[in-house]
């Protein structure tokens, strides 16, 4: 449902992606994504993005924390979490990496 253009801008190596549009392009090649340690395999960016603000509520850290360890700007991870910004890759896995959790990408046979 994106103009073929899209596509190829989201495949190019130094491109950015932003979440929503990754997960969109994985659904449709069979790829579901999770992170390490939930047990859950997710194919939504709110889904995973909520999966990062509950490891954040376990482990008990701030914002401030999160802020610090991933030089990401604490409104931006309130935004974040709030869904009212969606991450490009590279912030959510900082995030991903800060609260020790890996993102995998599954292969539907």
């Amino acid at each position: 449902g994106v103009y073929p253009n899209s596509v190829q801008q989201w495949l190019n190596p130094n491109t950015n992606i932003q979440m929503d549009n990754l997960i969109m392009l994985g659904n449709a090649l069979g790829i579901t994504f999770s992170l390490s340690n939930t047990r859950r395999q997710d194919n939504t960016a709110y889904q995973l993005i909520d999966l990062l603000r509950k490891a954040k509520l376990y482990q008990e850290l701030t914002t401030r924390d999160l802020a610090e360890l991933t030089g990401i700007t604490q409104p931006s991870i309130v935004g974040i979490f709030s869904h009212k910004i969606m991450p490009r890759l590279n912030a959510f896995l900082l995030l991903a990496q800060a609260l020790g959790l890996e993102f995998e990408l599954w292969v539907e046979e």
